[in-house]
């Protein structure tokens, strides 16, 4: 695995991806706090989903 993708995690490659959607974004989850729910336009994108806070905290210091 290269050194990035060890860094970030399977769960932070797979918010990366969500988030390379035209207009997509995190926000966090209010439902369960260690969570990131990824929005693309107005709507859920069924490609964006929910992620763990942690990869989204990885993402940020990689």
């Amino acid at each position: 695995m290269p050194r990035a993708e060890a860094a970030i995690g399977r769960a932070g490659e797979r918010l990366l991806a969500a988030l390379a959607a035209d207009g997509a974004y995190a926000f966090p989850d209010p439902v369960e706090d260690a969570m990131l729910i990824v929005r693309c336009g107005g709507g859920v994108s069924l490609g964006g989903g929910r992620f763990p806070a942690a990869s989204g905290e990885r993402l940020l210091a990689a």
